[in-house]
């Protein structure tokens, strides 16, 4: 049973990789495509109503016309960071605490759920959505609370509706940067969801023997 449960376990990771290479990919093009799009229209705009066009360049901007660079670096940094501070964490519990296990899918919550809350600490960072940090703030203590040891049974069934209330929001809010970072964060968060689903399912099966 137990190998079984590995090998879903990695061919739902190989999955993950997969789908987020390809959502990233989408992403970019439809980023480049919405750039282009708008460049073209505001030079045809500004061939015949010139101070019209710098007035609703001003006004019309969309956060969805960032640079795919800018937000690239900014989440890869802030995901970096999170990374580097998350490893020591790691290294003192798995050495100070006994029965601690943690596997390689253990790690790829803890990724998904840092990158997630990159996201979320980038739309706070840099358009001041205080909101947004308190949601990253969740996926941190989400991943704080892992290695203290609260029950995981409970902590992945929380986690899963914690993300699910995130893709919710979104969904009702317009899905904002659908066209940039907002459809990766978003598929990171389905990807979470189902690798929280995968080790409570796991865990209810290995707290019945």
């Amino acid at each position: 049973m137990n190998q079984n449960w590995r090998r879903i376990g990695q061919a739902l990771f190989m999955l993950s990789v997969v789908v987020l290479v390809a959502s990233s990919g989408v992403s970019m093009a439809a980023n480049g495509d919405h750039t282009k799009t708008s460049t073209t229209t505001h030079h045809e705009e500004s061939g015949h109503h010139e101070e019209q066009g710098h007035e609703d360049s001003g006004h019309g901007h969309s956060h969805d016309d960032e640079s795919p660079t800018e937000w690239l670096m900014m989440i890869g940094g802030l995901f970096l960071l999170g990374t580097v501070a998350t490893a020591p964490l790691y290294q003192y519990t798995n050495t100070r605490r006994q029965n601690f296990t943690v596997s390689s899918m253990h790690l790829g919550v803890a990724l998904l759920a840092l990158f997630t809350a990159a996201v979320h600490f980038y739309l706070f960072l840099d358009h001041g959505e205080l909101i947004m940090a308190l949601a990253g703030l969740g996926f941190l203590g989400g991943i704080g609370l892992f290695f203290i040891g609260v029950n995981r049974l409970y902590l992945y069934s929380v986690g899963i509706l914690y993300t699910a209330v995130q893709i919710l929001l979104w969904v009702n809010d317009g899905m904002p940067h659908v066209g940039s970072f907002g459809l990766i964060d978003k598929v990171v968060q389905v990807l979470l969801i189902a690798a929280l689903g995968y080790l409570l399912l796991h865990q209810r099966q290995h707290s019945r023997h």
